[in-house]
């Protein structure tokens, strides 16, 4: 009885992904990148990403970093020493050196310090205890796998000293077998949960595949990072979590990734303030439950997808994309490896901040829903009519903010009838081409907005506080086109 009920519920859940309601809505997202996701999703069984975690509970007040993860101090006068001229040479209790190896089998705090052309750290401690290795300029080089591998441990917190210039990098080449850890594949993997803080500078520079991997939560509270990465950048299965760190990603793949679809309240990525710059091969950010920016700069000047998740929000801040697919995608994988057409439970909120998103695809894509209810977005989508610079796949809302967007149609499912901010949606005549400003004015003559136009395009839409039933003309050039709201 009890297979036959689980039975049930997995084909309930499947055909409701199948005939969920609405128009034409957004395309599939891309494959690429997901490869932890479809063994991930095929195990989630009956959960879609969409309900494993709620975006609200992702916010300052929700507790997310941990005081282990802020705190960058540390006493030099107690803590263990390693350090590198080639090989390796310790002082203190806990670890044990061989060659250009160091192993770590007690809690406590290491300074390292140094450099090395084959220097590795290992970490192996029991799952209750933490260790915090103190980077304080040091450069190590391992031809043969990580820098820093953590087999075991309850968490690790990689502390860059202030001032102080590290570097970490492997030799390009595929990695030997570790004797204890299967599939290892970064310049800094663990097993276990990874912290990273302080106000020194770290740069990973991964030849072979990943640069910063974490089996489970990947936390970054400070520091001035810069991964080069011939495959992913930054990956924490469980979740990603930034604050006051300034991040360079520069990605042959996804520049940030989370993969977990087994747990509930995991999966997600999650940034409250500090600087981001991502180049990707594919996704810049991809979350495979939400996504979540609640403060800071997000700079994309490269990448296939800007945002991808199965929620999405933007809360404050400044997001940029420059992207030659979609700019924002929600959607998710389902357990047979596809993505549906509509997936009502996706979402894309925009409820504040700066949103500016250029597209060679959709400009914002959704399966579900689209929500404006602040801040200002302007999104530059394709010349080319196939995609849309706004594409929900259910319904699409404006109760506060700016929304400016330019493609050349207009959007399959346009903004609600009766919804409580007015909008136009007006497609001109002619193609208008790249540099043309182009205004919109209230029948006093005031102009509600100006923009200049980085791409050719044929049709505007318009929703912003001020607008009121009324008549209003749009200037394009020498082109101009009176529409009536209202």
């Amino acid at each position: 009885m009890k297979k036959l009920c689980l039975l049930l519920m997995l084909v309930l859940l499947l055909t409701s992904c199948g005939t969920a309601q609405g128009g034409q809505g957004a395309d599939a997202s891309s494959g690429s990148g997901k490869k932890d996701q479809a063994s991930e999703s095929a195990e989630a069984g009956t959960a879609s990403p969409a309900s494993l975690v709620d975006p609200a509970s992702l916010s300052p007040e929700a507790g997310i970093f941990s005081k282990k993860d802020l705190k960058s101090d540390y006493d030099a006068s107690s803590a263990g020493k390693i350090t590198w001229d080639e090989n390796a040479q310790t002082a203190g209790g806990g670890m044990t050196a061989e060659g250009g190896r160091v192993l770590i089998t007690e809690e406590g705090t290491y300074i390292l310090s140094g450099s090395s052309g084959n220097g590795q750290v290992i970490v192996e401690i029991d799952k209750e205890s933490k260790v915090q290795l103190v980077l304080a300029g040091v450069t190590l080089k391992n031809p043969a796998g990580p820098c820093i591998l953590v087999r075991s441990a309850d968490k690790v917190i990689v502390t860059l000293a202030p001032g102080s210039t590290n570097v970490l990098s492997d030799g390009g080449a595929a990695y030997a077998e570790d004797e204890k850890v299967s599939g290892v594949d970064a310049v800094i993997y663990a097993a276990d949960d990874l912290a990273i803080n302080g106000k020194g500078s770290l740069s990973v520079k991964a030849g072979y595949k990943h640069g910063i991997f974490t089996k489970n939560d990947l936390t970054i509270t400070g520091g001035t990072i810069d991964v080069t990465a011939a495959d992913r950048g930054l990956t924490g299965k469980d979740s990603i979590k930034i604050r006051e760190a300034e991040i360079t990603v520069n990605a042959g793949d996804d520049a940030l990734q989370t993969s977990r679809l087994t747990k509930a309240g995991k999966g997600f990525v999650y940034i409250e303030s500090g600087d981001l710059t991502l180049t990707s091969g594919d996704d810049a950010i991809h979350a495979a439950s939400a996504l979540v920016i609640a403060g800071g700069t997000v700079d994309i000047p490269k990448c296939k997808e800007g945002l991808e998740g199965a929620v999405i929000e933007i809360r404050a801040g400044e997001v940029r994309i420059k992207a030659t697919d979609d700019g924002i995608n929600a959607s998710y994988e389902t357990a047979d490896g596809e993505s549906d057409k509509v997936q009502a439970d996706t979402y894309i909120g925009i409820l504040g901040g700066t949103v500016s998103v250029d597209a060679n695809g959709d400009g914002i894509d959704a399966n579900g829903s689209i929500r404006f209810a602040g801040g200002s977005v302007k999104v530059e989508g394709s010349v080319n009519d196939k995609f849309d610079a706004l594409d929900p796949g259910t319904e699409m809302t404006a109760d506060g903010g700016t929304v400016l967007a330019f493609s050349a149609k207009a959007p399959e499912i346009p903004f609600k009838d009766g919804q409580t901010q007015p909008f136009l949606s007006e497609t001109m005549d002619q193609a208008v081409p790249a540099g043309t400003v182009v205004t919109v004015e209230d029948a006093s003559g005031a102009v509600l907005i100006s923009h200049t136009a980085q791409k050719e395009f044929r049709h505007i839409v318009f929703s912003a506080p001020e607008l009121a039933p009324g008549t209003y003309t749009i200037r394009a050039g020498n082109a101009e086109k009176t529409v009536r709201i209202g």
